[in-house]
């Protein structure tokens, strides 16, 4: 802690006598990520990760649909494939592993972009999603700020292609 004060007309900081009074701090934000309004679909087998992914989506002004299903959410997709703007996707699930789920959806929308999260892996690369038609690729734990900055940037790529 810092302790500003003055004693009989003396400025006193953290204890020690100064000639005058120190600037204030000055505190930097990051500007906040622009957010938007497209429709996102969500897949990941932990509800929790799935919840939270839609809440911080949702914030920035998203519309969300989220599974923990990859069955479930590319059945979803074969019924309201132009609904969606983006699908964002684990990994590793059962059933289908996000790598090819993505490869079921450009099947059905091969411009739909895809955004893949994984922790450590050596079975998928940057190079080797992008080679599937996956346009990004997030390392697990992830950030919330670097989701949301992720999200746009896919976004705003496929808008401007």
């Amino acid at each position: 802690w810092k302790i500003n004060c003055q004693f009989n007309g003396q400025n006193f900081w953290d204890g020690i006598l100064v000639d005058s009074q120190p600037e204030p701090p000055v505190f930097y934000t990051k500007p906040a990520v622009k957010g938007g309004s497209e429709r996102l679909l969500i897949v990941d087998d932990e509800e929790a990760i799935v919840l939270m992914t839609k809440q911080v989506l949702e914030r920035q002004g998203y519309a969300v649909d989220g599974y923990t299903s990859s069955i479930k959410a590319l059945k979803e997709f074969q019924k309201n494939a132009n609904v969606y703007d983006m699908v964002i996707s684990d990994m590793t699930m059962p059933q289908m592993t996000g790598d090819k789920l993505a490869q079921e959806l450009i099947k059905i929308r091969p411009n739909i972009p895809i955004l893949l999260c994984t922790g450590f892996s050596e079975t998928i690369t940057v190079e080797k999603a992008r080679l599937l038609g996956i346009k990004d690729l997030l390392m697990k734990p992830v950030v919330v700020s670097e989701l949301a900055k992720t999200v746009r940037k896919v976004l705003n790529e496929h808008r401007s292609s």
